[in-house]
């Protein structure tokens, strides 16, 4: 299955998510972060929990989410630098 379906299949719950993440997170010394889907379609918000085993652990008001590391682009101070993972550096 491709990227790009998946995405599609959980795009209106993922849009979901972005919108309730964007709001500021109660969890305590939080180190937020973005991940944007490769095709630039969706983009998660939240507070960085872990990153291990080639995922993304964050925090979101909906609860902790796990997205392989394979799927997006990290933005954020918090983005670990590990091999593989993509960033994004535009403003």
């Amino acid at each position: 299955m491709s990227v790009k379906s998946i995405f599609s299949k959980v795009s209106l719950p993922l849009a979901m998510v972005v919108m309730l993440c964007s709001a500021q997170s109660a969890f305590a010394g939080s180190a937020k972060i973005q991940l944007r889907s490769n095709d630039g379609t969706t983009i998660l918000v939240g507070d960085l929990i872990d990153f291990s085993n080639g995922a993304f652990t964050i925090r979101t008001d909906l609860g902790d989410i796990l997205i392989p590391k394979h799927l997006v682009t990290c933005k954020g101070e918090a983005c670990p630098i590990a091999p593989g993972v993509r960033f994004n550096i535009d403003a």
